[in-house]
């Protein structure tokens, strides 16, 4: 009883600290030393956000997504052909949002880059890089991420997006 309660204190702490949070839906679970940056991040219903990730873009994150421990989510860039100015004095280049929709896994230890959405249901494997969109239901890994499999055939995704559809219903 006692923990449940420092668990609730903690999270009202979270939201508290962390101004760049717009959004965190209930339900929604983190992990020690967790960082948001410069960028907006929205979190919906259900999700566990694992000790030291960081947010260093703005994201969208869906609901019932699971991101385990030292995720990282990168934004912005350098452009590389300023020839007036040390490349560390450049400004920063574009800055696009990351989307996660729901029912997403993130392995431990993952780099997102800024503007890649990651669709329904995807597993994306521990220490992988992700550059690209990820298509709904598939596994990727690997540095840079690629397509490992897919995790259901045609019929089974129909029914998992049924499954989260349902899941969307019963939060509102």
């Amino acid at each position: 009883m006692l923990k449940k309660f420092l668990k609730r204190v903690r999270m009202i702490f979270v939201k508290a600290a962390r101004p760049n949070l717009i959004r965190c839906g209930p339900g929604t679970y983190f992990g020690k030393r967790v960082g948001i940056g410069p960028g907006k991040v929205s979190i919906g219903h259900g999700c566990f956000v694992g000790p030291e990730c960081w947010f260093q873009s703005s994201a969208n994150i869906g609901n019932f997504v699971g991101i385990a421990g030292r995720v990282a989510m990168l934004g912005g860039e350098h452009s590389l052909t300023v020839i007036e100015e040390p490349l560390l004095e450049v400004k920063r280049g574009i800055n696009k949002p990351i989307t996660i929709h729901d029912g997403v896994w993130v392995g431990y230890g993952v780099i997102i880059m800024h503007g890649v959405t990651i669709g329904e249901g995807a597993m994306i494997a521990a220490g992988a890089v992700v550059t690209k969109d990820v298509e709904p239901c598939s596994i990727v890994g690997g540095v840079p991420a690629k397509l490992i499999r897919m995790r259901f055939g045609p019929e089974d995704i129909e029914k998992h997006k049924m499954m989260l559809a349902n899941r969307r219903k019963q939060l509102q």
